[in-house]
């Protein structure tokens, strides 16, 4: 759970009488490409993004837009994106991979960032190994915080960043609706990109099998934390979430999901 003493409580002005708005964005790896349409739609109807908090995908999603990419330059740059980019084998074998690869990668295309400069506040939450509680990352590098918000257990190495071994952070908390409540959010728009069911079928692999596990571990935290949100998008995915091949398909989920919700969401507005 995230605990009093891992957030920093803070007031957001208001533009005018314009309430705050956060977006939650949740882990699911290939499937949180599916952010980028939700970040289209919510661009093209006008409604703003005043803070930002991310889950493993989610961080990379939402820590690129915040740095001030459009939607249009993170569409070119995520939706091609390989695992070739982003992780390399490790030697001596104490995992499959390690993702420090995903730190250039980050840093080639929006600099070398620090979260508390960003032109919109941000938050990654990553988990940590020695302890199993969340930590949470508003300060600091971000693509350091995006490699230890991405580091999938087992697969990949843990990150040793602000003193901490870190792994992702959909052990703890998959959708991160709490943090970006905490930042200040007056609405909470919580994007999960996670299944509800799990029956399809054996793994067809090692990693397709971690990836499953996390899947049936997160189940219930996201339910849970999902109570804090005020709009909820479950964009209609597929079971891969391996292969970016289908990054199209994922963004055009997104989109139609947020359509559908752009009346509920002004909704919220106008009533807050």
């Amino acid at each position: 759970m995230i605990y009093s003493h891992h957030l920093r409580f803070g007031r957001v002005r208001k533009v005018g009488d314009r309430p705050v708005i956060g977006l939650a964005l949740g882990s699911g790896a290939a499937r949180g490409m599916a952010h980028l349409g939700v970040l289209n739609i919510l661009e093209q109807e006008g409604i703003p993004i005043d803070m930002i908090a991310g889950t493993s995908v989610g961080s990379m999603v939402g820590g690129a837009y915040a740095a001030g990419m459009s939607v249009k330059e993170c569409m070119k740059v995520l939706s091609t994106i390989s695992w070739g980019q982003l992780v390399r084998p490790t030697f001596p074998m104490r995992s499959l991979v390690h993702n420090a690869p995903i730190i250039s990668f980050i840093e080639k295309h929006v600099g070398k960032r620090l979260i508390e400069e960003l032109p919109i506040p941000f938050g990654a939450i990553a988990s940590d190994v020695s302890t199993g509680e969340a930590h949470i990352m508003r300060t600091g590098s971000l693509a350091h915080a995006i490699a230890a918000s991405t580091a999938v257990p087992v697969a990949m190495r843990p990150v040793n960043y602000q003193g901490k071994h870190l792994a992702d952070g959909a052990i703890v908390h998959p959708v991160p609706a709490a943090l970006v409540r905490s930042m200040g959010a007056d609405i909470v728009i919580a994007v999960n990109v996670c299944p509800e069911s799990f029956t399809k079928g054996a793994a067809r692999h090692l990693i397709d099998s971690l990836m499953n596990t996390i899947d049936i571990m997160s189940a219930k935290l996201i339910k849970e934390e999902l109570q804090l949100a005020d709009v909820i998008l479950r964009p209609d995915l597929g079971f891969n979430q391996i292969s970016f091949k289908d990054a199209d398909d994922y963004i055009a989920a997104g989109e139609v999901v947020t359509r559908e919700a752009i009346a509920q969401i002004r909704q919220k507005i106008a009533a807050s």
